[in-house]
């Protein structure tokens, strides 16, 4: 059992005191969408990373909001895979 944790990857510690929120939304058909109504669309996902405690507060200090990226899939739309990274991690060139 030891070995198995060992080789486990390090979890970040939370909350994050700066992070880039990049968001992928998955929609069942191909259609023009406006990318403000899909950054409003996620706000209350905004909130739930506050709420969970993964994030200090979710204004500029605290978030940059990155890509929205759009992806087309019938059979796993609705999906919204949310992509959160430390900022500190990502200035020193890690991931």
């Amino acid at each position: 059992m030891r070995n198995i944790l060992e080789r486990l990857p390090q979890h970040p510690s939370f909350p994050f005191e700066k992070a880039r929120l990049t968001l992928t939304l998955v929609f069942p058909s191909s259609r023009k969408r406006d990318q403000d109504n899909l950054r409003a669309m996620f706000k209350p996902g905004q909130d739930a990373l506050v709420q969970a405690q993964l994030i200090p507060d979710d204004t500029p200090e605290y978030l940059v909001l990155g890509e929205i990226n759009i992806a087309i899939d019938r059979e796993q739309a609705p999906k919204t895979i949310i992509d959160l990274d430390e900022i500190k991690r990502l200035e020193e060139g890690g991931k």
